[in-house]
């Protein structure tokens, strides 16, 4: 599980909206590789209070998460998205809000969803259930996949995460005031 953490000193000029929270929450979503939409419905805006934003991403349901990011198997375009392309995106979002107090996005995001090829790992889950692999496979089915190799892993989606990397800390300034945003990288682990 990723997860993105926005947290405010009482110093800023405007307090965090609930729109700079849907804001950053459709950047996450966009900046999110897209051919299902599986692992754009898995993004999650957490907290969306006036001093803390979390995005979580939920890998228990989009195993492939952490293979996209860290760039693991035959498909490198996407290495980083969430730490590089998401991240400074929403800095960005973030830095323009407390320049001028309003947000990019609006509302709740938008995520169309559509029939794909199975991958690798997918069609030998499929084999061993039985399934057709000529089929495309939809987001819900993806989803699916996914928690079965999760399971394969020793994973449960009840347990708790661990964070990867050690903590990232961006320090937006305006105004001599500091503003942190977390970045923690994690997954889920078995207890």
């Amino acid at each position: 599980m990723a997860n993105f953490t926005i947290h405010a000193t009482d110093k800023i000029p405007y307090k965090l909206t609930t729109g700079l929270g849907y804001s950053i929450w459709n950047i996450a979503v966009m900046k999110a590789p897209y051919e299902t939409g599986n692992l754009k419905s898995q993004i999650m805006l957490q907290n969306n209070g006036s001093k803390v934003k979390r995005i979580v991403y939920n890998d228990y349901n989009a195993y492939y998460l952490n293979y996209l990011e860290e760039g693991r198997g035959r498909n490198k375009r996407h290495i980083g998205f969430i730490e590089n392309d998401t991240v400074n995106a929403i800095l960005s979002e973030t830095y323009l809000f407390l320049l001028t107090g309003r947000t990019t996005f609006s509302g709740v995001p938008t995520i169309n969803f559509r029939n794909e090829r199975a991958r690798n790992y997918e069609r030998n889950s499929l084999r061993e259930i039985g399934f057709n692999l000529q089929r495309r496979i939809s987001a819900n089915d993806r989803a699916t996949l996914s928690r079965i190799e999760a399971r394969k892993h020793g994973l449960d989606g009840n347990k708790g995460f661990y964070t990867r990397n050690v903590e990232r800390v961006n320090v937006v300034n305006r105004n001599s005031s500091e503003n942190k945003i977390y970045y923690s990288y994690g997954k889920l682990r078995a207890k």
